[in-house]
């Protein structure tokens, strides 16, 4: 679990940081989709036990909002990348849409 907490916390300064840059909208959907997985990993370790037992429920719930943050970071740009390249922005969706399925079949 704190492996994957690190991960989400790297990938998402990852994701400031080419935001700041101004990287391209492609970049931004997959670090936001990525950094949303992670937190993903961190947020069912946190609600299954033993961990549901040792960790104050504040840490769930900041997992939890840093995870549909994310996700939401992902879609958002994705939606904008459609909207401004219908071609290239589909795909974008399509990979959000897909990972997201995967992740679902995991479950």
């Amino acid at each position: 679990m704190l492996v994957s907490l690190h991960l989400a916390q790297a990938q998402e300064c990852f994701y400031d940081k080419a935001a700041t840059d101004g990287k391209s909208a492609g970049i931004l959907v997959k670090l936001a989709q990525q950094t949303h997985l992670f937190y993903e990993e961190v947020k069912t370790a946190l609600a299954s036990p033993p961990l549901s037992e040792h960790f104050e429920k504040s840490w769930s719930a900041h997992v939890a909002a840093k995870d549909a943050m994310f996700h939401a970071e992902a879609l958002s740009r994705a939606a904008k990348m459609a909207e401004e390249d219908a071609e290239a922005g589909l795909e974008a969706l399509e990979e959000v849409v897909k990972n997201a399925q995967e992740q679902v079949e995991k479950v």
